[in-house]
């Protein structure tokens, strides 16, 4: 039976159009290892401005961080890179293929005209991304079909069917992925769509950069035609694209994917930034440097993964006499109510010891949850968590 691991492979903050993400497959079968799409590479990384090209990363608004690789992840999850011996592409664009060369000795399978047109110097392209000259793999259209759309079948020897499903227009050979996964599929759109809201908003403002950003806007639509039906006739396939990340958060909170709690690993500030926003509290998060300062005198802080992804959070400062004071704890809105925030309370227990009398908690947003994990509720917002 094969498994599938959900990976953030993407970081986009955006000014003009809000934080995206790069929502990569790995599947992992008794003999190797598969990748679906490839996300920004380990070599991405470390020379953004050789690999990328300031331009791009300003208009577009790339972060980079070393844990985000796909490389890094597989790591992570206990599992041999070497093992990577297949990467299957939806499109050849710099954000999906980065990470290719981080996996040199893997067949990279893409569509026929989508090669074609990489290989005809098309501007969109980074023709050195391919430079570690990877094995390629092409497919032509064909006859066969999957759910009525034509289906490429990717002809690797694994526990599970892969299919390229054309959906062009973001680019001349933009294919979807079909993946057997237990008793259904998962149809991975890649660029098909930008955010699901897509389908259903005619009028979303997003369609218009991704009409900008398409090789064939008339063929981009009717690609999105195609899903619309297919979400419509085939309810039980779990339908997804690369960016959009309430579409990768069900699968990373599922149980699909596990969450990591780390104590040996501090998080960059950018990202506890964003976390803070995306949980609901209430603070002021602008000064960066301070938080940092906050963040690099903390006694202890512990940490909540999704992936790569940070979801949850508790600061602690344990140098006070016989308590201690857990002046940060926050879960981001999508994961809350699942555990996260009473596993990160459980293990500053467990740190601190039964020495320590009390916690102390300014939680002024949360004053109707926490009493459910044995806080009480004092003045100016505090919470109290008497030792047993």
């Amino acid at each position: 039976m094969v498994k599938v691991h959900h990976l953030n492979c993407l970081e986009i903050q955006s000014p003009g159009n809000g934080r995206a993400i790069g929502h990569c497959l790995l599947l992992e079968t008794k003999s190797r290892l598969i990748l679906i799409d490839a996300g920004i590479g380990l070599l991405d990384t470390k020379n953004p401005d050789g690999r990328i090209g300031r331009n791009l990363i300003n208009a577009v608004g790339f972060q980079f961080n070393e844990k985000r690789t796909a490389l890094s992840q597989i790591k992570d999850l206990g599992l041999n890179p070497e093992k990577v011996t297949d990467c299957v592409v939806s499109h050849l664009d710099p954000d999906h293929i980065g990470g290719l060369a981080d996996f040199p000795n893997a067949t990279v399978h893409v569509g026929l005209e989508e090669y074609e047109h990489f290989q005809r110097g098309s501007h969109r392209y980074l023709q050195h991304q391919l430079d570690h000259r990877p094995r390629i793999k092409t497919y032509a259209s064909t006859s066969e079909t999957w759910r009525g759309l034509e289906a490429r079948r990717i002809t690797i020897v694994s526990e599970t069917d892969i299919y390229l499903i054309p959906l062009f227009g973001h680019t001349v050979g933009h294919c979807g992925v079909a993946l057997k996964y237990k008793a259904n599929w998962l149809f991975y759109v890649g660029d098909a769509y930008y955010l699901r809201a897509e389908l259903s908003d005619r009028e979303h403002p997003v369609h218009a950069l991704a009409e900008m950003r398409a090789d064939d806007p008339q063929m981009r639509m009717e690609s999105l035609n195609i899903i619309r039906r297919f979400v419509i006739n085939n309810p039980q396939t779990k339908v997804f694209s690369y960016h959009d990340l309430s579409e990768f958060t069900p699968f990373v909170s599922d149980g699909t994917s596990k969450i990591h709690y780390r104590t040996d690993l501090k998080p960059d500030i950018k990202e506890v930034i964003e976390l803070y926003q995306s949980s609901g509290i209430k603070r002021p998060v602008d000064d960066a440097a301070r938080l940092a300062n906050m963040y690099a005198h903390a006694n202890l802080v512990i940490t909540a993964w999704a992936g790569n992804t940070l979801v949850g959070i508790a600061r602690a400062l344990t140098d006070f006499c016989y308590c201690c004071y857990l002046s940060d704890l926050a879960v981001r809105r999508s994961y809350q109510r699942s555990g996260i925030g009473q596993e990160l309370i459980s293990l500053t227990r467990e740190r601190i010891g039964n020495q320590t009398t009390l916690i102390l908690l300014s939680a002024p947003e949360a004053v109707d949850y926490y009493p459910k994990m044995g806080f009480e509720k004092i003045d100016n917002g505090f919470m109290i968590r008497r030792s047993k």
